[in-house]
């Protein structure tokens, strides 16, 4: 680039720098998109941030108002600065609730946002279980199986214990005596917490490889400073439908085989008989009516055939006496 290049790209980057600065451009709000909404509910305390970030000839100049007035100082927040295009207010609590409204001035005019702050409080509760939690459950000896219990209300975080009643009580769907129960507490070892929806909280009982003992009646307990909640399921054992002896007959006709086949509980024996068995056991009808009719033919043949007989015997007799 040629020395001449040069000067003329240093000549227009200095008026397009005297330009900017010389423009009179009034302050204007960035990412209004995101300033729509006005109404902010916030938990009681956690931390908030309020946005307003604006553009404009400088100098740019940032003053946070409550409910029109000046932001006194926090007890909680001493050094809390209302002259940045943020506001954080640290440790909310219900009195922080009002109209925030940040205003942006320069020396050719002013522009201003506000929002409503509403603070939550946390519901004081003790611990709320879901109704559907834990389920009743059916398997078989030597596989793996889950218990589920989720907590869908509750002012601080709960504490999960699962115990397994060594004889369950009569009264375990109203009432169970924690005190003198005869129950087993289960190892945390065997816990895993679940992903659940915000505000809720969950725990997963993992039982590997049942065992017999294993079946029986569960109770999930969950509990906080403020009280507890309880639910219990069953873990059923799955009962396998089984017979010494179950025979299944297949019968195909026309010169085929008979199968008949007995499943024990040690192996399987597979009898095969002829189709003349078969037939001995299942005569047709049209079968009866033929061998009637046979045997009636026979019948009438051999009285026709002794009575020519003897009609011929007579007739020899008559012409040797004459």
């Amino acid at each position: 680039m040629e020395p001449k290049e040069i000067l003329i790209l240093g000549l227009v980057g200095a008026y397009l720098v005297a330009l900017a600065v010389t423009t009179k451009a009034p302050p204007h709000l960035l990412h209004r998109s995101n300033l729509k909404n006005t109404f902010i509910a916030w938990p009681a305390s956690h931390s908030i941030k309020l946005k307003c970030k604006a553009n404009g000839s400088t100098p740019l100049h940032y003053q946070w108002l409550k409910d029109g007035k000046p932001i006194r100082p926090r007890r909680l927040q001493p050094l809390l600065k209302t002259n940045q295009w943020f506001l954080r207010i640290r440790y909310l609590i219900p009195s922080d609730g009002g109209d925030y409204t940040c205003i942006v001035t320069n020396a050719y005019g002013k522009v201003n946002h506000t929002y409503s702050l509403y603070v939550v409080l946390r519901p004081r509760s003790r611990p709320l279980l879901h109704c559907g939690y834990p389920k009743n459950t059916t398997t078989q000896i030597q596989t793996n199986v889950s218990l589920q219990c989720i907590v869908v209300a509750s002012s601080s975080l709960p504490d999960f214990r699962w115990i397994k009643w060594n004889t369950p009580p009569k009264n375990f769907r109203t009432n169970l005596d924690f005190t003198n129960g005869n129950f087993t507490a289960i190892d945390p070892i065997h816990y895993r917490t679940l992903k659940v929806e915000k505000g809720k909280y969950g725990v997963e009982l993992q039982l590997n490889n049942v065992q017999e003992k294993d079946f029986g009646l569960y109770t999930c307990v969950a509990s906080n400073h403020l009280g507890r909640d309880y639910r219990s399921a069953f873990l059923l054992k799955n009962k396998v439908k089984t017979r010494n002896e179950d025979e299944i007959r297949t019968i195909i006709p026309k010169h085929k085989t008979t199968i008949r086949i007995t499943q024990g509980t040690d192996s399987n024996t597979i009898v095969a008989s002829a189709n003349k068995q078969t037939s001995e056991l299942q005569v047709p009808f049209s079968a009866v009516i033929g061998l009637t009719a046979g045997l009636l033919s026979l019948t009438v043949g051999a009285m026709l055939w002794c009575h020519y007989n003897h009609k011929k015997k007579l007739n020899n007799q008559n012409q040797s006496w004459i």
